[in-house]
C-alpha cells in the first residue's frame, strides 16, 4: 500500500455554523492539489453532507459534540475521514436505498455514494465511536 499524505485536518464543534469553515478548508485544499472545479464542488458537497449527517443524526443537535475531518492523498486517491463521538452508527445505512424510499432529508447518503468511489465505516480511532471513510480517485 502506498504512503499517505495528510493534506488537511480540522477538529470542530458539531454545529451547523462550523460547516462554512469546513467547506472552505476542503475547497482550498482540493484547489491546491489541482482538483478540477466541478469535481471539487461535488467533493465539498459530499463532505458537507457527511458532516451534516453527524450533526443532525449522530449528535441530534446536541451542542457538546465534536467532529474530526482529515483530508489525505494516497497515490491518486483522495481520502476523507470523518470521525466523531456520537452514538454508534449502523453501517448498513450506507446500503443503496431503493428510489421509492428516497425523500427530502434522506438524500445525503445517496449523494455521497454517487460522488465518492468508496464509502464505508471503519474501526474508529481511540476515543471516537464512528469513522466514515470516503475515497475518490483523481
Amino acid at each position: 500500500m502506498s504512503s499517505e499524505q495528510t493534506l488537511a485536518r480540522i477538529d470542530f464543534p458539531a454545529v451547523r455554523d462550523e460547516l462554512s469553515q469546513v467547506r472552505q478548508l476542503v475547497r482550498s485544499t482540493l484547489h491546491e492539489k489541482g482538483v478540477r472545479p466541478d469535481l471539487c464542488n461535488l467533493l465539498v458537497l459530499a463532505v458537507d453532507e457527511a458532516c451534516s449527517n453527524v450533526i443532525r443524526h449522530g449528535y441530534g443537535g446536541e451542542e457538546d459534540g465534536s467532529i474530526c475531518l482529515q483530508v489525505a492523498l494516497q497515490s491518486h486517491e483522495l481520502v476523507f475521514r470523518v470521525a466523531d463521538r456520537a452514538r454508534r452508527v449502523d453501517p448498513s445505512i450506507l446500503s443503496n436505498s431503493p428510489p421509492a424510499e428516497l425523500r427530502p432529508g434522506g438524500l445525503g447518503i445517496p449523494l455521497i455514494r454517487r460522488v465518492m468511489d468508496d464509502v464505508r465505516y471503519e474501526d474508529p480511532p481511540r476515543g471516537r465511536t464512528n469513522l466514515l471513510v470516503m475515497r475518490k480517485h483523481i
